[in-house]
């Protein structure tokens, strides 16, 4: 290794212990607030959002599609009263998750090790009050649920059941628990029992499968905004070996012909992801019947996007049940924890992008480096755990490649040197090219060139 290499990791390695105080003496990083505590508001609290979703068509897009409109209708305000509140399910190492039972489904998810501009309060995912994370709703016009009643309830669990369709006949229970064994992890049960004296069809049914604005809880550094913002939903369809990505550009290109298609294709699991979270789905068995997505503008014209799971579509006979189970992820996309839910979330992190293409080989190089820097950063267990894993890992990349940079290094310089003697052999043998090459191939002999 020359001293020019040796050079430049020495002060890469000072740049890293000086760049945390430097940036704050200079007040390019948040500064956090001095607040006693955060306790995570209830829906009477929380300002929540309210993404436009009137379905009328933005300026010179008269041939967009339009999305349906898919959502749970809640009892009139006048009934608020008689509701039941919002219920907390705690894993105090990974996250809070507020499930709402009036409005039915995760009103918001807290997580518990990341913060946001302030520093104090969690991020907070899928906080969208119009458009709940896992909840059941049903796409016909005029079908609405009834009042909820809670029949279990515990620290890491809920279960509420509810009246459905037009004349009542149907009873969905839905079952919320946490997975402490496996952090950011939620389970969603969802049965359906026809009290009716007719079959009653599941067709127009659908789950809720996260809303998602750019970048949540991030920001407040003039750095934060040098990298390009993700916010897409990448859906994993029924025999395609990679998931299809649909980011807001793409979504807002949508047509009908697009959206019925995509009502027709079955999913394996649906992810809506911004540059650091994301909120996924998936069934315990079997496949969704088909998706739709929808892209929103919230209250200070940020980009939301939304995604819809349709459920099989099956009849459920007088006096019989439909049961179905889901798992789903709420948190970070940290590879190995990505990687542990399974079926391939992983690949939203798009380790295999190579500019325009997706080949396998650079996805295989991209998580084996990315392995062993978390493994780098486990072992020095330190907050810059990650720049010192990048100094270590640059030095043995270095070291590997050295015998080959150090052979090309000698061959140049000692070229060098002999570019006084060229230019001699080429003074003297001007009119005698072939003398001219002998006599070049014997002093690069001479000099073992």
């Amino acid at each position: 290794m020359d001293k020019k290499s040796i050079a430049g990791i020495v002060a890469c390695f000072v740049l890293l212990l000086v760049w945390y105080p430097l940036m704050n003496r200079i007040g390019w990083m948040p500064q956090p607030e001095q607040k006693p505590g955060y306790e995570l508001p209830l829906e009477a609290e929380r300002p929540g959002h309210a993404p436009d979703v009137s379905g009328e068509p933005a300026a010179g897009g008269e041939d967009k599609a339009p999305v349906p409109q898919v959502r749970r209708d809640v009892p009139p305000a006048g009934s608020q009263a008689d509701l039941p509140p919002d219920v907390k399910l705690v894993d105090a190492k990974a996250m809070t998750v507020v499930v709402s039972p009036a409005a039915g489904g995760v009103a918001q998810v807290a997580l518990a090790a990341y913060t946001g501009s302030d520093r104090v309060s969690p991020v907070l995912l899928g906080n969208d009050r119009d458009f709940p994370f896992l909840s059941v709703v049903n796409r016909a016009q005029g079908s609405e649920f009834g009042p909820a009643r809670i029949l279990d309830q515990g620290p890491e669990t809920l279960q509420v059941q509810r009246l459905a369709g037009h004349d009542r006949q149907l009873e969905v229970s839905e079952r919320w628990s946490l997975d402490p064994a496996n952090p950011y992890q939620i389970r969603y049960a969802l049965t359906f029992r026809n009290l009716g004296a007719t079959p009653l069809s599941l067709a127009d049914y659908g789950l809720l499968c996260g809303s998602m604005a750019a970048e949540p809880g991030t920001g407040g550094s003039r750095l934060s905004g040098a990298g390009a913002t993700e916010l897409a939903v990448d859906v994993a369809e029924a025999g395609q070996a990679r998931p299809e990505s649909l980011d807001v550009s793409k979504i807002e290109k949508l047509k009908d012909r697009d959206l019925a298609e995509m009502a027709g294709q079955q999913a394996r699991w649906l992810a809506v992801h911004s540059k650091y979270f994301v909120l996924s789905v998936s069934p315990v068995s079997g496949d969704f019947s088909g998706y739709t997505v929808e892209k929103a503008s919230g209250e200070e014209n940020e980009d939301w996007v939304r995604a819809t799971a349709y459920l099989p579509r099956q009849m459920v006979g007088a006096g019989e049940t439909a049961e179905f189970a889901f798992s789903a992820y709420a948190g970070p996309k940290e590879y190995k924890r990505l990687q542990a839910w399974g079926q391939g979330l992983e690949r939203i992190m798009r380790l295999d992008l190579f500019f325009f293409f997706r080949p396998a080989w650079m996805g295989a190089l991209s998580s084996s480096l990315l392995r062993m820097l978390i493994w780098l950063n486990g072992v020095f267990d330190h907050r810059w755990g990650y720049g010192l894993a990048i100094v270590v890992l640059t030095v043995l990349i270095k070291t590997l490649f050295w015998p080959l940079t150090h052979k090309s290094t000698v061959s140049m310089r000692r070229m060098q040197k002999l570019q006084p003697l060229l230019q001699e052999l080429k003074e003297k043998y001007r009119d005698q090219p072939q003398k001219l090459q002998q006599k070049t191939m014997e002093l690069y002999r001479e000099h073992k060139v």
